[in-house]
């Protein structure tokens, strides 16, 4: 263990020290999204309990030293504009930090209150610093990377690290997490994937250790996962493939808790293209124990994605608790209006009972879980560099 701390370490800080001479290729995007955001509590006499304005630059460099070795950076610099009237939620009920993190700048350069009801923020985030290293039997990555596992669309049971959330409005770029993995051939047709993952100070109630085999077989992918985090143990296994014209996907995990209650999570779907414009899916998601991820138990997510015109997509779907009835409707329009330039328009709709504000946050209890969801308007304006 003291090696691996070595070897990480050594990484972060070799990694500003590669040779100058090689090939750069410089890359980003900014994003500018304006949303409202209705009350959570059902007796708030409000339209709106929250509204944003958030400008994200984002700086992506790849170094290649060589045809083997290779480096990603990437950094984000955030501006964010808070008009929230509801002041009751406690900032408890709000996590923004990065987990499964060794070391980290410093999230937050600057918190500023306008007012009683104005809120400026700045925000960094260091997301890629990985070193990449690759040979004809292996590849190897060292630094902050993306991971992610499951081909499930919408819920994935074995996507541990940072899973998206259902009412993410930005989802092109997963969070990076620190660690090593090890990629190697396996056969023809498969590969092995092994890699620990780091919390702060190499603790091992925030770290992770993971070892995936895939393999392809009659034209289906077969995956089959063991993964040790927060001194949890994790068995997953996912199929994915075509049947009859129609894509289709079984992703299930079974977690063996060390300080609660064992459980099981199953997430099975499918999907079908019609005439090369209209994209039909759905899915089905079972938790043995409610709580993880999602409230519930039992939830039925169909969608389409209809392609307009080669520069116009229209998203539909909705997520619904099958136990108390309510829904999360995403509705998205995008438009590529210009080379690299894309404009966004959607909103969440909450379905369901809702919940009045509690007196005493310590018991608090929603009626219903997608009702207890604030209804979102956003738009986006995305340019790519």
């Amino acid at each position: 263990m003291r090696a691996l701390r070595i070897i990480v370490i050594v990484t972060f800080v070799s990694a500003w020290a590669l040779p100058a001479h090689g090939m750069l290729r410089l890359g980003g995007f900014y994003k500018s999204q304006l949303l409202a955001m209705s009350p959570i509590f059902s007796d708030v006499d409000r339209d709106i309990s929250k509204a944003l304005f958030n400008n994200i630059g984002r700086i992506k460099i790849f170094y290649s030293y060589s045809d083997a070795l290779s480096m990603d950076f990437a950094y984000s610099l955030g501006l964010i504009y808070q008009f929230a009237p509801d002041t009751t939620i406690p900032e408890s009920f709000q996590d923004n930090s990065f987990s499964y993190r060794l070391l980290d700048i410093k999230t937050h350069i600057f918190h500023q209150n306008l007012s009683t009801k104005d809120i400026l923020d700045g925000l960094q985030n260091l997301d890629r610093l990985v070193v990449n290293y690759s040979h004809e039997l292996f590849e190897l990555q060292v630094g902050r990377m993306p991971i992610s596992f499951g081909s499930a669309r919408v819920i994935n049971p074995t996507d541990i690290f940072v899973p998206d959330l259902l009412t993410a409005i930005d989802t092109e770029e997963r969070q990076g997490v620190d660690g090593i993995r090890l990629k190697k051939p396996w056969g023809q047709m498969g590969e092995i994937d092994l890699g620990f993952v780091f919390g702060e100070k190499f603790k091992s109630s925030s770290s992770a250790a993971f070892i995936n085999l895939r393999y392809s077989l009659w034209e289906n992918d077969l995956s089959a996962m063991a993964m040790r985090f927060n001194q949890n143990m994790l068995w997953g296994l996912d199929i994915a493939g075509s049947l009859f014209r129609a894509g289709y996907w079984i992703e299930m995990a079974y977690v063996d808790a060390k300080q609660s209650t064992n459980y099981y999570r199953l997430s099975i779907g499918s999907e079908y293209l019609f005439f090369g414009a209209l994209t039909t899916f759905i899915e089905y998601h079972y938790s043995s124990l409610g709580g993880v991820f999602l409230l519930g138990k039992h939830y039925l997510t169909p969608g389409i994605n209809y392609q307009l015109s080669p520069l116009v997509t229209l998203m539909a779907s909705s997520t619904i608790n099958l136990t108390d009835v309510s829904a999360l409707i995403n509705l998205k329009f995008e438009w590529n209006f210009s080379e690299d330039c894309y404009l966004d328009a959607g909103t969440f709709i909450a379905v369901g009972e809702g919940t009045p504000g509690p007196a005493d946050f310590s018991n608090y209890q929603v009626k219903s879980e997608f009702g207890h969801f604030p209804t979102t308007i956003y738009t986006s304006m995305r340019v790519y560099f």
